[in-house]
């Protein structure tokens, strides 16, 4: 019964981190972690085209990590396993840089004009530097 019960739990633990193993799976997750996002946001704010980005929400969505609501005319995604939320958490805690610093700076009053203003400002300043 014991070994029943720690082969599921292995199981489980080793499909979330196989779907987390992918740079731009872990990085829609990290991003998703702060708070619900639309894929025109998660686009903006993780420079992720929309066929790969639509893709990976995809994998993630079907492997429970992630679920989708309805927002008015966009569907909004979010962290919904709260044990693969514990793992993003402790991954972001040891690489707290695992999400663009533009992306940290977008919170749930920013709207997505702002957020590509923001984008090519950061843009802009890189090219500056150089």
């Amino acid at each position: 019964m014991v070994l029943s019960v720690l082969c599921r739990d292995v199981a489980a633990a080793s499909s979330v981190l196989r779907v987390l193993g992918n740079p731009t799976r872990l990085a829609i997750a990290c991003l998703l972690v702060e708070g619900e996002r639309s894929v025109s946001e998660i686009e903006l704010c993780l420079d992720i085209h929309q066929p790969t980005l639509s893709q990976q929400v995809g994998v993630l969505r079907n492997a429970g990590i992630i679920r989708g609501r309805r927002q008015a005319k966009h569907v909004v995604y979010g962290v919904s396993d709260q044990r693969a939320r514990a793992v993003i958490l402790s991954l972001r805690s040891m690489w707290p840089d695992l999400v663009p610093a533009y992306a940290r700076l977008i919170d749930s009053q920013t709207t997505a004009q702002e957020a590509a203003s923001l984008h090519v400002e950061t843009q802009l300043s890189d090219l500056e530097i150089m």
